[in-house]
């Protein structure tokens, strides 16, 4: 007989159901709370400045309202960079995660698949990643390598593993194919990550919040891609 991975339609529309949950749970209830980082540091340095100056003190004989806007600024500017890092942690916690949750699923999409035919240990089946699962999907004669979506599938993996390990074989590998994700306007002749050897402490990886949707919109359409039906070669009973 023949095992089959059996993607039927409800099945293929849950997967993507799932992802899209992913996007629209940070559009809509995450990233929103750093909509206005710039202009809250701002307002802070303002309010902090006019505080100051509005107080009826003897002191401000002796002190430069210069001195005074200064420090509202450094203020201001610490506020900034302090939440702007959180903003591009956030962004960067959510993609990594975006690409563990994908490969859980396919993981336990053929695991459950499989068990329809052999005796299976979890703990052990695909246990060492991507590799495993496309071995799993090569014996049921599906090579994802060859959908539409494997390239971007393999820059979110790559970026996962660049953001978790710094700069390893990942990062290299990364930046032969995506080297605009390590610089920034401005400071296009600087490898960031070799500056700041950090990847979370710094923003360091050209991440934005569009490329978080459009990941997400890859991995639906790799559940789309699959065939409703993928069999094996004939196996022995």
């Amino acid at each position: 007989m023949k095992s089959q991975l059996y993607l039927w339609d409800k099945l293929r529309q849950l997967k993507k159901e799932e992802i899209l949950l992913f996007k629209n749970t940070f559009k809509e209830r995450v990233f929103p709370v750093f909509k206005n980082v710039e202009q809250e540091a701002e307002k802070l340095s303002n309010d902090i400045y006019n505080d100051f100056m509005n107080r009826t003190c003897s002191e401000y004989d002796i002190i430069d309202p210069y001195d005074i806007a200064e420090h509202a600024t450094e203020i201001g500017i610490d506020y900034y960079e302090k939440y702007s890092l959180m903003r591009y942690n956030t962004l960067a916690m959510w993609i990594s995660m975006l690409y563990q949750f994908w490969e859980q699923q396919v993981r336990k999409f053929l695991y459950d698949e499989e068990r329809n035919y052999f005796s299976i240990d979890f703990k052990r089946f695909c246990s060492s990643g991507i590799n495993d699962i496309k071995e799993e999907f090569n014996y049921h004669n599906t090579n994802i390598e060859k959908l539409q979506c494997w390239h971007s599938i393999k820059e979110l993996r790559l970026i996962c593993n660049t953001l978790k390990h710094g700069d390893g074989g990942s990062a290299q590998e990364l930046k032969k194919i995506r080297p605009d994700f390590f610089t920034r306007e401005g400071l296009e002749e600087y490898d960031l990550l070799s500056m700041y050897n950090t990847t979370l402490l710094e923003e360091v990886l050209n991440i934005k919040e569009e490329d978080f949707y459009n990941f997400c919109d890859i991995l639906t359409s790799f559940w789309d891609e699959l065939p409703e039906c993928m069999y094996s070669n004939e196996i022995k009973d």
